[in-house]
């Protein structure tokens, strides 16, 4: 497997030659066909807004768990608070510091898209309302800017990806300008963590996503499977984005480039003691725009079937939608 994995930066893309373009799309298109992997630099973000959504979810986990129940997500396509594990109390010895964090494994609060309008039937399948806090104004204001940023940063990888295989620009944006998204805030225990340590196979089992692709804020340490079977462990380069595929870009490209199936690895040694926030932005298509796997050459011809791009999305989260909905599916 070629190891080396491509930092695309958007500002030079734009820039740079249509020779020099020509060669990057390439190394690109050879990652995303090998590992579904690649780094994303030269966007353009806010100064310490990242971090800012970071502290607020840190915020939020230390929050005593009567207050986070109030917005468990109910579904695996909902937004909220999502627990892992049951609190696992501190040792005796003290050894672990008194943070709440290090009584348990929070995994992640989604926050996303919603349909404000509540015009669709179906909102609580495309566009599930938002579990909120009570007194998260600030978080709320956070994390609207922030994924309004990686709104606009997902569509330019729409651009880029399109470009990298000869379509017109608009081909995956113009089937994202109503896309659902989720916006994950995960807490990563340090490697002596109680609910850490008793409950290693979960934390460390393969998945693959399910959207268009991933952008992810890694401190932990990612690892990914290739084409080939083989593994690699990769951090992010300071001031990039991890990006990943997901299955729904996977159909779309019939094949030609791979979801990945990935794991978050045990942190360093030099980490040990140390929680860490992540950030994950998980990005579709438009709920009901049409998935038509790209035909060959540029389809990798694995025969995916079509599908429309939520239901592709919530048949791999598991989600059943009613038949009484009326649906056109």
């Amino acid at each position: 497997m070629h190891s080396a994995i491509p930092d695309i930066d958007l500002s030079q893309w734009r820039s740079v030659s249509a020779s020099r373009r020509a060669v990057l799309a390439a190394d690109l298109d050879r990652s995303l066909r090998e590992t579904g992997v690649f780094f994303l630099s030269g966007f353009e973000m806010p100064m310490g807004l990242e971090e800012a959504l970071k502290a607020c979810g840190r915020a939020f986990f230390e929050l005593p768990n009567e207050v986070k129940k109030s917005c468990v997500a109910e579904t695996a396509s909902d937004h909220g608070w999502n627990l892992l594990v049951e609190d696992v109390p501190a040792p005796e010895n003290g050894r672990l510091p008194t943070s709440p964090l290090h009584h348990g494994h929070q995994k992640a609060f989604r926050i996303g898209r919603e349909n404000l309008a509540e015009e669709m039937a179906l909102d609580r399948f495309y566009y599930p309302p938002n579990r909120w806090p009570e007194s998260a104004a600030t978080l709320r204001l956070i994390a609207s800017r922030y994924t309004a940023c990686m709104t606009r940063v997902a569509q330019e990888v729409n651009a880029l990806l399109a470009e990298v295989l000869g379509l017109d620009a608009d081909f995956f944006a113009g089937h994202a300008t109503e896309a659902c998204w989720t916006q994950h805030v995960m807490w990563h225990p340090p490697a002596d963590c109680p609910a850490f340590v008793e409950r290693l196979p979960a934390r460390r089992r393969f998945g693959a996503d399910v959207g268009l692709f991933t952008l992810r804020s890694q401190v932990v340490e990612l690892q990914a499977v290739s084409s080939s079977g083989e593994y690699s462990t990769w951090q992010c380069p300071d001031g990039s984005l991890i990006v990943n595929l997901g299955s729904l870009m996977e159909r779309w490209t019939d094949g030609r480039w791979r979801a990945p199936q990935y794991r978050f690895v045990t942190p360093s040694s030099l980490l040990r003691e140390e929680e860490t926030i992540s950030l994950a932005f998980s990005f579709e298509a438009d709920p009901e725009a049409w998935i038509q796997p790209l035909a060959e050459p540029i389809g990798g011809g694995a025969g995916h079937e079509p599908a429309l791009s939520r239901f592709a999305v919530l048949q791999k989260l598991g989600v059943t939608v009613p038949s009484d909905d009326n649906t056109s599916w």
